[in-house]
């Protein structure tokens, strides 16, 4: 008695580029990086419906079919810190910060200043006291 192996079914993106692969699961990395031509290495993350947000994919062989697959390649498994971060506070990384040591990320540079920043909104509230 013969085992049978299936083919999965998968909606991958990779950068701008977006394929359907199918597969067998234990295969899922090689056949990507084959249609997607990347020879570095690569990391998955799954979009899980529960939470609305990727999520990394521990195990292939527990990725369900027709599952919606996002691959990141060596460039994007590291973020650098001294990238800008996005926030909902202009302080938080203004570039206008008084400390302008590039070896020092713009969010630690003007962490002190949105600390501050904080505390003056909360105490400028005239229902903080009630």
């Amino acid at each position: 008695m013969s085992a049978t192996v299936s083919i999965c079914i998968y909606h991958v993106q990779y950068k701008n580029s977006k394929k359907i692969v199918r597969c067998k699961k234990n295969d899922i990395s090689d056949s990507i990086a084959a249609q997607f031509n990347i020879s570095d290495a690569i990391m998955l993350s799954q979009w899980d419906n529960e939470f609305e947000d990727w999520v990394d994919v521990d195990d292939v062989n527990e990725l369900p079919n027709k599952a919606k697959l996002l691959v990141k390649g060596q460039d994007d498994m590291f973020s650098s810190f001294s990238e800008p971060h996005s926030t909902n506070n202009p302080l938080a990384s203004s570039p206008q910060s008084s400390n302008q040591d590039s070896t020092i990320p713009p969010l630690v540079r003007s962490e002190w200043f949105y600390w501050l920043y904080t505390r003056l909104r909360i105490l400028s509230n005239p229902n903080f006291l009630e």
